[in-house]
C-alpha cells in the first residue's frame, strides 16, 4: 500500500469522507482480498478487484460522520488477504471532526 492511513483534515459533522487507498501487487501471484471490515459508519464503495503481480488498484471507503462524536477520529479498515506474509491488512481513517 502506498500508505495505511488516510487523513482528511478537519471536517464539519455530517460530511462524509470519501477514502482512497492504492496498493500495487509486488508478489508473484494474483493479490485478493477476500473480506472488508469496517466500523458500522464506514462502508466499501464495491467490491475489492484481485491484482495481478506488478498491478496497481485503488478503491474507496466512505466514512459517514452524522453520528459520530465532534473531536478526534480514527476508524480501521481490517482486509482479509490471500497474501502469505500479510492476511490482514489494517488502513485507517483519521482526522478531526468539527
Amino acid at each position: 500500500f502506498e500508505t495505511s492511513t488516510y487523513s482528511f483534515g478537519k471536517i464539519k459533522k455530517g460530511e462524509t469522507v470519501h477514502a482512497e487507498f492504492t496498493f500495487t501487487n509486488q508478489g508473484k501471484q494474483t493479490f485478493r482480498i477476500y473480506k472488508v471490515d469496517v466500523d458500522a459508519c464506514c462502508y466499501s464503495h464495491s467490491d475489492i478487484p484481485a491484482a495481478d503481480p506488478g498491478e496497481e488498484i485503488s478503491f474507496r471507503v466512505h466514512l459517514n460522520t452524522k453520528d459520530l462524536p465532534k473531536g478526534e477520529c480514527l476508524k480501521i479498515v481490517t482486509l482479509t488477504t490471500n497474501s502469505p506474509l500479510r492476511p490482514l491488512v489494517n488502513l485507517f481513517i483519521s482526522g478531526f471532526i468539527e
